[in-house]
């Protein structure tokens, strides 16, 4: 992405700067189980909330995928979980 700017001091020419596009970021939801119609969101330390302002965001899918993989069969909590790009 690309802005093109000209100014005074930069007679017959453009200035160009390079906008980055903003860095990706990661998230997990889930169906509450009480009510199907509420989405929950995940806030870290095991914790879920219906309020989407409350979710963690993270850099990379890995740690979240790893959340969800329950090769222990001791996180239950992530059962039907999904991870979510921003």
């Amino acid at each position: 992405m690309c802005l093109t700017t000209s100014s005074p001091d930069n007679i017959g020419g453009d200035k160009y700067i390079i906008l980055s596009p903003p860095p990706m970021a990661y998230y997990l939801t889930k169906p509450c189980l009480i009510q199907s119609s509420k989405t929950l969101y995940y806030t870290g330390d095991s914790v879920w909330s219906d309020d989407i302002l409350d979710k963690k965001n993270f850099p990379t899918r890995g740690p979240l995928d790893t959340l969800i993989a329950n090769a222990d069969g001791k996180s239950g909590g992530f059962k039907n979980a999904t991870v979510v790009e921003a």
